[in-house]
Parts: structure tokens; C-alpha cells; sequence
């Protein structure tokens, strides 16, 4: 999977505005960028690839190489304060920061780099946010949809220019690889057994599931600045034991998930607004994100 947030959590696909019909053959190809810094965390992979025609079908997406990629840390002022350059990955279309690999900076703005062969140029920008800390966990041995859901209670990361937004990642930790596909569907919860189809859905997609953003009206902030937020039963696909990862994400990531949401929520054609992203010269994501995380047990009902 690529760079978990979520994005989770998040992947970057070829996105086109739902208002009108699109013509295939006349859709431009443009450069894609995908990156995610995480605070405290070593500077992670860079993925640049084309957009393809919708109709191309699954996999038809090809890495784009030969590119020159930096990522900078700034200053406040905005000056560059040290940068590091990427080289090629064994994957097509990802690269690797070249050591020694920095630690991602809470607090600091980074910026991306990528020369394209053809001589295009792709930029974007992050802050990110400060680290958070778990100061508490209640329930982590819970019995599901009772009345004691397991909660997280995180210190406040400083974010720039953001709403307070989180987002629950759980990662099942049933043993993929030991158990039969029959194994595994008798472990889903009744939300996600109802939605698998064994002739659609590949079982290892549920493995990682996301809350969505949630924001103030999802959580309590407490006298002491820590924010206290009940775990959605809804992100849990599999009984047994969990982890579970509450991540503050940076205004590029919240933009993109909170539209991109938008277009899986089932408005109309012409009321979808395209997806929010930061990359000048192409499309994608350039994010960044703080991250917590412990590990939840959750029994049958």
C-alpha cells in the first residue's frame, strides 16, 4: 500500500469534474505528485506518475521517471534552510530521499521540488503539524456497539490555518496471511459484512479503515487543551484486536479529503466541485500529518 495515513488513508487517482460528460480522447495528461510528511518521522517516499484516460482501466496508471526531485525546509522567513535531494526507488515513478534522511520537523514548512523530463516543473507546499502526544485511553477492551466505546484523549497540535481535524485510522491485526478468506469474513463486523462482495472486493482492502475527517462537533476540548474523541464504531471492519491511529492532518490534506468526500457523497452532477489539491503544475498531494496511536481490542456483541 502506499504511505499509510490514511490515507490514509489517501491515494491519488486521475480526478475529472462530474458536471458534464467527458470526451476521452480530449482529456490533457497531466503530472501527478503524492507525498506525505509525518512529524517525527523520516522524510517518506515521493510518487510521480500521468494521468490516464478514465476508461484506461485498473493499473493502467505507469510511474513517470527520470525526474529530479528535492524537498526544502524552510525558515519562518521563508528562506530555504536545507534540502534534500531524492534519487529513484526500485518502484517506476517512486523516489527516495538520498541520506542521510532527515527528520521531518513539527512546526516547519517544507516544499517540493520535481523537475519533469519534458521540462515542466511541479511545487507545492506543507506546514506541519506539531506532535501529539496520548495522554489517556478508556475502553481499549470493549465489547462492541456498548456503551463504553473505547476513547483517546490527545494533546493539541499546533496546525497552521486549519480547522481542528482529525481522522481514526484502524489497522485489523488478525494475521492476513494465516487465515482462509472464510476466516476472515466470519471476524467483519455487521456494517462491513454486509458491504463485502466477495466477487468485487478484495478482502485485504478492509485491513486499513478511516473515520473520515472529524472535526469540533465530533469532539470534546478539554480544560486543559487536550481534545478527548470517542472511537467511531464504524471505522472498526474486523473484531479482535486493532490498532488504532488518531492523526492531526495539515490544510493540504483537509482539503483534499474533505472534497474528495464530497464527490463520494452522492451529489448530483453539477453540484460536485472538483477536488481540492496543492500541486502547482500538475495535481496530487503534497500533505502532512501528526500521529498517535495504541492498540484496542473489540469482542462480539
Amino acid at each position: 500500500m502506499r504511505p499509510a495515513l490514511v490515507v490514509l488513508l489517501v491515494s491519488v487517482v486521475a480526478v475529472f469534474s462530474a458536471c458534464d460528460a467527458i470526451d476521452t480522447a480530449s482529456v490533457e495528461e497531466q503530472p501527478v505528485a503524492e507525498a506525505y510528511l509525518r512529524s517525527d518521522a523520516p522524510l517518506p517516499a515521493v510518487v510521480l506518475s500521468r494521468t490516464v484516460p478514465v476508461d484506461a482501466g485498473p493499473g493502467a496508471q505507469e510511474g513517470l521517471e527520470g525526474a529530479t526531485v528535492f524537498i526544502d525546509r524552510l525558515t519562518p522567513g521563508g528562506d530555504v534552510a536545507e534540502t534534500t535531494p531524492y534519487g529513484p526507488a526500485d518502484t517506476l515513478g517512486y523516489y527516495k530521499p538520498e541520506a542521510p534522511v532527515p527528520t521531518v520537523q513539527g512546526g516547519a514548512t517544507y516544499r517540493l521540488r520535481a523537475e519533469l523530463p519534458d521540462g515542466a516543473t511541479l511545487r507545492a507546499e506543507t506546514t506541519v503539524p506539531t506532535a501529539i502526544e496520548l495522554v489517556n485511553t478508556e475502553n481499549t477492551d470493549a465489547t462492541f456497539q456498548s456503551a463504553d466505546q473505547p476513547s483517546f484523549t490527545v494533546t493539541r497540535s499546533d496546525v497552521k490555518d486549519v480547522p481542528a481535524a482529525l481522522i481514526f485510522t484502524t489497522t485489523s491485526l488478525l494475521d492476513f496471511d494465516a487465515m482462509t478468506e472464510d476466516e476472515l469474513i466470519d471476524e467483519f463486523t455487521p456494517f462491513y459484512a454486509d458491504a463485502y462482495d466477495p466477487d468485487e472486493d478484495d478482502i485485504e482492502d478492509f485491513k486499513v479503515t478511516s473515520s473520515g475527517i472529524l472535526n469540533e462537533a465530533n469532539f470534546e476540548v478539554n480544560s486543559d487543551g487536550t481534545l478527548t474523541i470517542t472511537f467511531p464504531w464504524l471505522a472498526l471492519a474486523f473484531f479482535g484486536e486493532n490498532e488504532v491511529a488518531v492523526s492531526v492532518i495539515d490544510r493540504a490534506l483537509y482539503d483534499y479529503i474533505r472534497t474528495q468526500e464530497a464527490q463520494q457523497g452522492g451529489l448530483s452532477p453539477g453540484e460536485i466541485s472538483n477536488i481540492v489539491d496543492n500541486i502547482d503544475g500538475g495535481i496530487g498531494i503534497f500533505g502532512s500529518y501528526a500521529r498517535a496511536s495504541t492498540t484496542i481490542n473489540v469482542r462480539r456483541p
